[in-house]
């Protein structure tokens, strides 16, 4: 349910994919080749589906996929990395976190995969002293400069005391240092105890997946005539 930014510049967006799928295993289902890859990299997804269709599978959605539970917390980029929330959440936890403000205008964090990401003004980025990369496309007329930081903090050397380490610290206490508004989720479901963020005083917010019923629509008939199997005819049936 997360709208994360796309990547560092610009991309298409819509994509299509349209093919026969080979059987799969609903224990170990593929992760790397395409379109799985693909499927998997977009964190917000809509089915539409026919009527039918729909109701053929609707129980088994409703008995096998849980109402995600999400939490609207406030904290400083610092408490990220501090304490039992770096370790319990960010080191061996897997959770999605998405602050407040709008991509493109704001200063916009977010948390995936144990990736930091912020998208910032060039005011900020220039203050905080952390590598990263111009975001959008060059030259664009009107655009303000923006700059993307990405941090991994499962890495290895992602600990207090190591030097990179300490600079995204200061970094986060002395500049990024203003309290914001996140939507937070735990992939993982049940939360450790005692539970790290429960002293920010979280709202729960149960998201049950929202069931649209579209208009209805035609569809026009493209299989070609009977017996027109082959030479001319056929192919004026396929047009």
């Amino acid at each position: 349910m997360f709208q994360f930014d796309g990547g560092k510049k610009e991309r298409e967006t819509c994509f299509v994919t349209h093919g026969a799928m080979g059987h799969l295993d609903p224990a170990q289902p593929p992760v790397r080749r395409k379109p799985y890859s693909t499927i998997l990299a977009v964190p917000f997804a809509e089915l539409i589906l026919p009527q039918e269709l729909y109701e053929s599978i609707q129980i088994d959605m409703d008995s096998k996929f849980s109402v995600p539970t999400y939490s609207r917390v406030i904290l400083p980029l610092a408490e990220l990395l501090s304490g039992d929330f770096f370790t319990e959440y960010i080191k061996k936890g897997n959770v999605l976190m998405l602050s407040e403000g709008k991509q493109g205008v704001n200063d916009v964090y977010s948390l995936r995969d144990g990736v930091l990401t912020l998208a910032l003004e060039k005011e900020s980025y220039e203050r905080a002293g952390l590598a990263g990369e111009p975001d959008g496309a060059k030259g664009k007329r009107g655009a303000r400069a923006r700059w993307l930081v990405e941090i991994n903090l499962r890495q290895p050397s992602m600990l207090h005391g190591k030097k990179g380490f300490d600079r995204i610290v200061y970094a986060f206490k002395n500049v990024l240092n203003k309290p914001v508004t996140w939507l937070f989720c735990n992939l993982e479901g049940e939360a450790p105890s005692p539970d790290p963020l429960a002293k920010y005083f979280p709202v729960k917010i149960n998201c049950p997946p929202s069931i649209t019923r579209g208009p209805v629509v035609n569809m026009p008939n493209v299989k070609p005539p009977i017996g027109a199997d082959e030479g001319d005819n056929f192919g004026d049936g396929c047009l």
